[in-house]
């Protein structure tokens, strides 16, 4: 769970990301993200390894 805030119309709107599911060997991690107004947001990011060692993240 991250808990964020993002600033907008003279106040700090609070946000929270939750890890909902993880598929290492598929390379993806699922998350739902919470933001104001009982909006929710669901995504799938895509993780793959790239040269040199570092991580390629793709967001749907």
């Amino acid at each position: 769970m991250i808990h964020l805030s993002a600033p907008s119309l003279g106040r700090r709107w609070p946000m929270r990301i939750d890890v909902v599911d993880i598929d290492p060997a598929q390379g993806w991690i699922d998350l739902v993200a919470h933001l104001p107004f009982g909006i929710d947001n669901h995504e799938r990011v895509a993780v793959t390894p790239s040269d040199g060692g570092g991580t390629l993240v793709r967001f749907n």
